[in-house]
C-alpha cells in the first residue's frame, strides 16, 4: 500500500480487524491533527461484486446519522497492484466488541448492563430500518462497547437495503441468522 491513502491516511500494521470481505487497520489522519482512525478496504483483489457490495456499506452508513451506528469520515480509492482499492474511514472506537467482553474470563454482566447495551443496539436497527437498510449480521462481534457503555453497531457489510431488488441472496453469519 501506498504511503498515505488519499494523501493523508498512514495505516498502522497488523490489521485491527477482519471480515469475509473487508479488512481494517489503525490509521492516522494526518489531515486532522493526527486523529486516530480505522479505515476499511476490500480484502483481497477487486472485482465487481465485490466492489458493488462494499460501495453498499458506504452507502448504507452514509446516509445513517445515529448515536449508534458508527460514522463514516471518508471514502476514497488508492492505487494497488491490481489496480484501484477502494476504502472508507470510519471512527476508531475506544472499548471492546460484545462478543470479546462476553467471553473474556470472569466476565459476568448485570441485567440492566445487558437490557441498556441490547435497547442501545435495538435503537441503531431501528433508525437503519427506518432508512430502508436491513444489517442482515447483527452478533455480539458487530455489537460495539465503549469504555462508558455506549453501543455502536459497526460492520454494515452484508447490508441489504429494503427497495432493492435482490432475490435468493443469503448473506451474513448463518449462526446468528433468522430461521
Amino acid at each position: 500500500m501506498p504511503g498515505l491513502l488519499g494523501g493523508r491516511y498512514r495505516l498502522e500494521d497488523p490489521p485491527i480487524g477482519e471480515g469475509g470481505m473487508g479488512v481494517v487497520y489503525r490509521a492516522v489522519d494526518t489531515g486532522v491533527g493526527n486523529r486516530k482512525v480505522a479505515l476499511k478496504t476490500i480484502r483481497g483483489p477487486v472485482d465487481r461484486e465485490s466492489m458493488e457490495q462494499f460501495r453498499k456499506e458506504w452507502d448504507a452508513l452514509a446516509d445513517l446519522c445515529h448515536a449508534n451506528i458508527v460514522n463514516l469520515y471518508d471514502v476514497g480509492e488508492f492505487p494497488d497492484r491490481d489496480g484501484k482499492k477502494p476504502y472508507f474511514v470510519m471512527p476508531l472506537l475506544r472499548g471492546a466488541n460484545l462478543g470479546k467482553l462476553l467471553e473474556s474470563p470472569g466476565s459476568h454482566f448485570a441485567p440492566e448492563r445487558l437490557v441498556n447495551i441490547i435497547c442501545q443496539a435495538c435503537k441503531g436497527l431501528q433508525s437503519a430500518h427506518n432508512r430502508g437498510i436491513i444489517h442482515r449480521d447483527l452478533k455480539p462481534s458487530n455489537i460495539f462497547v465503549l469504555e462508558d457503555d455506549t453501543v455502536i453497531l459497526i460492520d454494515f457489510g452484508v447490508v441489504h437495503l429494503a427497495s432493492s431488488e435482490s432475490v435468493g441472496s443469503i448473506k451474513g453469519t448463518v449462526a446468528y441468522m433468522a430461521p
